[in-house]
């Protein structure tokens, strides 16, 4: 009798305890569910916020790089650490430096701010752009030298198809060149914009022009499919099918002998340094895309360049080293016209760094099955992003830092200011910083400083 008792009352306790477990499960299972409803809710309303867009009333989601996410207002994208992606126009820069004196060298050193420091700039937005810009279709800002993105999936896709090969890893950045423009607003545009769309091909720097040697540019050479190779047919490696095929030169290509009148960029095939590859050259491949000129037009092809003494050469490319270094549009020359004020003189202190890398034009790039000791002009040997991103040797960017003289200055301009962000005094510091091989730092450095003062002594104002 006791034990069927017991039995009797474990039964009632199990049974008892069943039935709690169920209604508690059940609980459970509902606020979960509440809560995957209401996170639904949530999540729906925040896409349509991000699907709102600036101002035009179309549903427009601008495309960030990965890693970050999309910001609205200010139409930014932020990083997972709290970093906002530039560029920047030098306007807000300008107003950043005034707002926040003591943030000064992030406003104008750095392509990434504290998304804090660009809050406290949104006050001075006008119509959702920052100053010096007025809003455009899709969210994008328009400034006077450059589109600012994000840009959308569509504006994205358009430039995509409206560009050549060459041009294209452009239309992934966060800010465009003004050529550019017809893939933002069509029909349109504010005043001061000034679009790059009938570039006349034969006109050349005035300042080039008078400086350049007697004897250089005498020939005219129209540009001819004849100067480039044309067998596409041949066997390809694997790295070679990595490279792109680069469209034929437009029919307004700049006439050779022209030097520093376009980028690569602006007209894709001007070679204004040298017509030759070496790059592709150590990895038995040929240069299957076309170029503007021969080599006898190009910088390391002319005998009456190559004859210049170090001043010579120095006034000869003056003006392609002003061009880049006061170029008002990029942050990396601003960074280092900043860094130089007080200090050095600009444009003969990059002269001077190329100089000790080849002699201010005068060596051709050495490669071995691939690897370079720098390519072009300036001997770049990482080539970087507006945004700091770092470009694959396979990618076709390479074509114009190779070829194109403004294009290979711009790219070892931005390859100074990131040597910068570590504070050096002064250009043996520079220097030091840009060397990587140990014990060789002080002597590379050495010589910079030395040659800085050759160039001074040159007098080139």
């Amino acid at each position: 009798m006791r034990l069927f008792r017991n039995l009797k009352t474990r039964g009632f306790l199990a049974a008892f305890s069943t039935a709690l477990l169920t209604n508690s499960l059940g609980c459970v299972s509902k606020s979960n569910s509440n809560r995957l409803e209401n996170s639904k809710k949530n999540d729906k309303i925040s896409g349509e916020v991000a699907l709102k867009g600036s101002g035009d009333g179309n549903l427009q989601l601008g495309i960030c790089p990965a890693g970050t996410r999309l910001n609205e207002r200010p139409r930014v994208c932020v990083t997972r650490g709290g970093f906002a992606l530039g560029p920047f126009p030098l306007e807000l820069q300008e107003l950043c430096r005034e707002k926040s004196p003591s943030e000064a060298a992030t406003c104008v050193q750095k392509q990434d701010w504290p998304f804090e420091l660009l809050m406290s700039l949104y006050p001075n937005y006008v119509d959702e752009c920052p100053p010096g810009t007025v809003p455009g279709t899709g969210g994008v800002c328009i400034g006077t030298d450059s589109l600012f993105g994000p840009f959308t999936l569509e504006q994205i896709m358009a430039c995509r198809a409206g560009v050549s090969l060459v041009q294209q890893g452009q239309c992934d950045e966060l800010a465009w060149p003004p050529m550019f423009m017809k893939f933002v607003q069509k029909g349109s545009e504010p005043p001061g914009m000034e679009i790059d769309s009938a570039v006349n091909p034969t006109a050349s720097a005035p300042e080039l022009k008078s400086q350049s040697p007697s004897k250089v540019g005498e020939e005219k050479i129209e540009p001819s499919v004849k100067d480039a190779p044309t067998d596409a047919s041949a066997p390809l490696k694997v790295e070679q099918k990595k490279l792109s095929m680069l469209p034929a030169p437009v029919s307004q290509a700049p006439r050779p002998p022209t030097f520093c009148v376009h980028s690569w960029d602006e007209v894709p095939g001007t070679a204004d340094f040298t017509t030759v590859n070496v790059y592709m050259r150590s990895l038995q491949q040929k240069e299957s895309y076309q170029l503007d000129r021969k080599q006898d037009a190009t910088l390391l092809g002319s005998r009456d360049f190559q004859n210049l003494d170090v001043c010579g050469r120095a006034r000869f490319l003056k003006g392609c080293f002003q061009k880049v270094i006061y170029d008002k549009n990029s942050v990396a020359a601003q960074s280092f016209r900043k860094w130089s004020l007080g200090r050095l003189r600009p444009v003969e202190a990059y002269m001077a760094i190329v100089y000790q890398k080849t002699r201010l034009g005068l060596w051709q790039d050495e490669c071995w099955r691939g690897r370079c000791m720098g390519r072009g002009l300036a001997r770049v040997d990482a080539a970087y992003s507006v945004s700091g991103r770092k470009i694959r040797n396979e990618d076709s960017v390479w074509f114009g830092v190779t070829h194109n003289i403004i294009t290979n200055l711009r790219f070892g301009m931005r390859e100074i200011a990131r040597k910068l962000t570590s504070g050096p005094s002064d250009l043996y510091q520079l220097g030091f910083s840009m060397y990587q091989t140990p014990g060789q730092r002080e002597k590379f450095a050495r010589e910079i400083t030395e040659n800085y003062r050759k160039l001074v002594s040159c007098q080139l104002d």
